[in-house]
């Protein structure tokens, strides 16, 4: 096979795993325009579904440093899903994404990226894929950043 063809077939194989993946952060991220009060409402819904009102990480000075309890038993149900909610107080704008556990372990490094870019960077905190499913469905992060936005991480 000439050296031109298969160069063409990496070309299309790398062009059809980018547009796969961009369809899967479009259809696990929504964006959308929400009031403060609108978007506490929503989070106050949010944190009534676990039973310990406490988040299991804290954001702490810089560099960012995870402090966690301690994992859940065995027999605990596991969660499957990752779910980020960002509120900017700037642009008054919500981000919500669902990002399924086995997407996070096959495409870590850029969902790492995405959720650095929302506000919580597991890998600065310390923070593994592992030690986020080991706590069950859980409320995870529940912060308000410095400059006033919101932020609620959470597992289903």
């Amino acid at each position: 096979m000439p050296k031109s063809n298969v160069l063409l077939i990496i070309i299309i194989a790398a062009l059809t795993g980018l547009t796969i993946f961009g369809v899967m952060i479009w259809r696990v991220t929504q964006v959308e325009n929400s009031t403060e009060a609108e978007t506490q409402a929503r989070f106050s819904a949010i944190r009534s579904r676990f039973e310990s009102p406490a988040p299991v990480f804290r954001l702490g000075t810089k560099p960012l440093r995870g402090t966690t309890s301690e994992p859940v038993e065995s027999d605990t149900e596991q969660p499957d899903t990752l779910r980020v909610m960002v509120y900017s107080q700037r642009t008054n704008r919500l981000v919500s994404s669902r990002i399924p556990f086995w997407f996070y372990e096959l495409k870590a490094p850029a969902v790492e990226l995405t959720l650095r870019g929302a506000g919580f960077d597991p890998v600065a905190m310390g923070v593994t894929l592992e030690d986020m499913k080991g706590h069950g469905i859980a409320l995870l992060l529940d912060e308000v950043l410095d400059n006033g936005d919101l932020i609620l991480v959470w597992t289903e």
